[in-house]
C-alpha cells in the first residue's frame, strides 16, 4: 500500500479545511502554471504563442495564425497528478479557445482505529477516496486593430473530495497592447464578485458550505531587444492581499533562432508568507511545434527537484 500519511494530512488541511470552517478562498489550479513555457519564465502569464493563452489572458490569443493546441502534464510528490489541455482556432472574426485543467490524487485512505489507549491503538483503512480539482474555460479574443486586443472567458469550477462536491462559475477579461518591441498584458480573473463555489455532501442533506472566487489581476510587460526578451509581472491576489512579482529573461541566439534559453524569478504565497524561487528552462520552436522544459527547486526535502514538460502546436 502506498504511504499517503503526509499527503492525506496536507490535503485535509489545505484542500478541505475551508469546507469545514466556512467560506474561504477557493484553490485555483492555474497557480501551478499553465505550461512549462510559463514556468520557465517565472510563471509570467499572457505572452504565450500557443493556445495556453486561453488559461492565462484570453486577449493573448491574437498571436494565433489558424489553429493551436497545447498539452501540459506533471506529477508532484509522486502522487498529485496535474494536467491541462487547451485548443484554439481563428474564426472569420476573432479567435475561439477551449481549456481544461485538473489536479488530483486517487486512493487516499480513510482510516479507523482500535482501542482507546494511545500505546496500544492500531489503525486500519476503512475505504479510500479521491480528490479532484478541475476547471473548464471557454475564451474569445477580438482585435480592435493591430495594436489593441481584447479577450473574455468563462470558467466553470468543479471539485470533489470524497463525498463532498462543489461547483461554481465566473469570468475573466483581458487586454493586450502591442507597440513594436513592447507588449503590455492586463488580465483580471473572477471579475464577478458575487459568485462562489458551493458545496454539498451526499452523506448529509443539511451540508452547505462555500468558497470565495476572489478577484486576481495580472499586470505584465514584455520587451524584445535583439536576441533577448525581458519580462515583468505584478500579480495582485485579493484573497490574501498580496502583491507578487515575477521577472524573466529569454535568450534566443541569432545563429539558432529556434532555441530559447530562459531564467525566471517568481514569488508565491505559502500560509500567508511570500516565498520566492528561481526557475530555468529551454524551449524549441520547430515548424509550428513548440517543446518546453522548465526546472525549479522546492522546499520539500524528498521532492526538491521539479521538472516540467509541455508541447504545443501552432499552424
Amino acid at each position: 500500500m502506498k504511504n499517503y500519511g503526509v499527503l492525506s494530512l496536507c490535503l485535509s488541511f489545505i484542500l478541505s479545511a475551508n469546507l469545514v470552517w466556512g467560506s474561504a478562498a477557493y484553490f485555483i489550479p492555474t497557480e501551478v502554471g499553465t505550461s512549462a513555457g510559463s514556468v520557465r519564465l517565472g510563471n509570467i502569464e499572457g505572452f504565450s504563442d500557443t493556445s495556453s493563452s486561453t488559461l492565462e489572458n484570453p486577449a493573448g490569443l491574437y498571436r494565433l495564425n489558424k489553429f493551436s493546441a497545447n498539452l501540459f502534464s506533471t506529477t508532484f510528490m509522486e502522487e498529485i497528478n496535474y494536467q491541462n489541455f487547451s485548443v484554439a482556432a481563428r474564426l472569420p472574426v476573432g479567435v475561439l479557445g477551449f481549456g481544461y485543467m485538473s489536479a488530483g490524487v486517487d486512493g487516499i485512505p480513510n482510516t479507523g482505529s482500535n482501542g482507546s489507549d494511545a500505546s496500544t491503538k492500531s489503525f486500519y483503512v476503512l475505504n479510500t477516496f479521491s480528490y479532484q480539482n478541475r476547471l473548464f474555460k471557454v475564451a474569445y479574443e477580438f482585435s480592435q486593430n493591430e495594436n489593441l486586443h481584447l479577450g473574455f472567458s468563462g470558467t466553470y469550477y468543479s471539485t470533489t473530495l470524497g463525498t463532498v462536491s462543489g461547483s461554481g462559475f465566473n469570468a475573466d477579461a483581458g487586454i493586450e497592447i502591442e507597440s513594436g518591441p513592447l507588449v503590455f498584458s492586463i488580465a483580471a480573473k473572477n471579475i464577478i464578485p458575487s459568485l462562489k463555489v458551493n458545496y454539498s455532501d451526499t452523506t448529509s442533506a443539511n451540508y452547505s458550505q462555500s468558497e470565495e472566487l476572489f478577484l486576481e489581476t495580472f499586470y505584465g510587460a514584455k520587451y524584445k531587444l535583439d536576441e533577448f526578451t525581458f519580462y515583468g509581472q505584478i500579480d495582485i491576489q485579493n484573497s490574501n492581499k498580496k502583491l507578487l512579482k515575477g521577472l524573466a529573461v529569454d535568450y534566443s541566439p541569432s545563429f539558432v533562432p529556434y532555441l530559447h534559453l530562459s531564467l525566471g524569478y517568481k514569488e508565491f504565497v505559502v500560509l500567508q508568507a511570500v516565498k520566492n524561487n528561481i526557475t530555468a528552462g529551454l524551449g524549441l520552436s520547430l515548424s509550428g511545434v513548440n517543446f518546453d522544459y522548465a526546472y525549479e527547486r522546492s522546499d520539500h526535502i524528498l521532492y526538491n527537484n521539479k521538472h516540467y514538460f509541455s508541447v504545443g502546436f501552432s499552424f
